[in-house]
């Protein structure tokens, strides 16, 4: 404790981060903007206002919606017109990402991510048998907060992984890359 909080708190003159007035660092920590009417502005706070909540709900719904399609590659990697519906990708996109998400919410789910939060939406990557994708699970940027550095001009993110266990496949041991 430094002097001058010593003083202070010795007369009462102690000044405490709370909700109601938070310091910057709180703000930093939990992706609030505070505004010039003192209100913060959170994605959950967000999402309460009409507007931004349709907004977020129409464009997250129209891309969940939409087909997903993998190609194959031709000589010199020109992309040919045939799909490729062996591409593990293929099947974690177009059908379901995991066991219990279906890839249509799935896409959705990453897409509000992004629309909301700072850096965008994360997924976790569970690789198999060599690198091959088997699922992808959606990284909730509220309960596990990404944070981006920039080396060489180019954006490097750092995500811990949750302290609860993901729900993985039985069997599967998860790879992180």
């Amino acid at each position: 404790m430094s002097l001058t909080s010593t003083i202070q708190k010795l007369f009462g003159l102690e000044r405490k981060s709370g909700t109601a007035s938070p310091d910057a660092w709180l703000l930093d920590t939990f992706s609030g903007q505070a505004t010039s009417s003192g209100v913060t502005v959170t994605p959950r706070t967000a999402m309460q206002c009409a507007p931004v909540h349709c907004a977020v709900q129409s464009t997250s719904e129209a891309i969940g919606q939409l087909p997903v399609h993998a190609y194959k590659r031709g000589a010199d990697d020109a992309k040919d017109r045939d799909r490729d519906r062996n591409h593990p990708a293929y099947v974690l996109l177009h059908d379901a990402a995991n066991e219990w998400t279906p890839a249509a919410k799935f896409r959705e789910e990453i897409t509000r991510d992004a629309l909301l939060h700072k850096h965008g939406g994360f997924v976790f990557i569970n690789r198999v048998d060599g690198g091959k994708p088997f699922e992808l699970i959606r990284i909730d940027p509220e309960e596990t907060p990404v944070s981006v550095t920039f080396e060489g001009g180019e954006p490097v993110y750092l995500c811990p992984l949750p302290a609860r266990k993901l729900p993985l496949a039985r069997g599967i041991t998860p790879t992180i890359v």
